[in-house]
């Protein structure tokens, strides 16, 4: 009777011990869920509507903490390098506001969308994507925008063509060519192709040995 007692007595200590390691466990889960922190932002989608190529356009993403436990933003990074980032601080208590200031360069042309991805300590949403959308427009189109005249001979002469047809504007007029390059002549004329009109430019290059590159 003794050992029956004996097991009794050992089996009872397991559980218990059993199950307050179990409740300890529940109590840590719920601890860490309930001081958790919720990162929320105003809006996480902003469209710029139709500028200019060129122009810089600014956005600030404001965010708060709605958990109760400090949000800790890990990284922020954009999904190209036209798009600049700067957060105003990497960790907010809960309640707090917090910025990231977004600047595009806008050295694209049509519908653009780039995106912004900001990791946080948040466990229910660990990346939050930003967006950043709108039209980039132009006055006129240069076709094509880069010449290459390939390999040619010393003292040879080689002419390319290109395009400049309005967009916007009804007419064009080219009131001033101007060239950087000494190895280029430019003649200019009328273009003309069903609806498309414009100017066209004819490039003439004549170089003495050795290889080039030129914007």
């Amino acid at each position: 009777m003794k050992t029956i007692h004996s097991v009794v007595l050992v089996s009872v200590a397991a559980l218990i011990l059993l199950l307050n390691g179990t409740f300890a466990d529940k109590r840590e889960d719920f601890k860490e869920e309930f001081y958790s922190p919720v990162i929320q932002f105003e809006e996480r989608i902003f469209d710029f509507g139709a500028v200019y190529e060129g122009d810089k356009i600014i956005h600030i993403y404001k965010f708060k903490n709605a958990g109760q436990g400090v949000l800790k933003i890990e990284k922020v990074r954009s999904s190209c390098g036209c798009t600049a980032v700067n957060l105003t601080s990497k960790e907010v208590e809960p309640g707090g506001f917090g910025e990231i200031e977004a600047t595009f360069n806008s050295n694209y042309k049509g519908r653009i969308t780039k995106r912004i991805y900001v990791h946080s300590n948040d466990p229910d949403e660990h990346i939050v994507t930003l967006t950043i959308t709108g039209i980039v427009k132009v006055d006129v189109v240069v076709n094509p925008n880069r010449l290459n005249f390939g390999e040619i001979y010393e003292g040879e002469s080689v002419s390319q063509k290109l395009k400049v047809l309005p967009v916007v504007l009804e007419k064009l007029k080219i009131k001033k060519l101007e060239i950087t390059s000494k190895y280029l002549v430019l003649n200019k004329s009328k273009y003309s192709e069903g609806a498309n009109k414009g100017v066209e430019i004819i490039i003439h290059r004549v170089l003495t040995e050795g290889e080039y590159d030129e914007e």
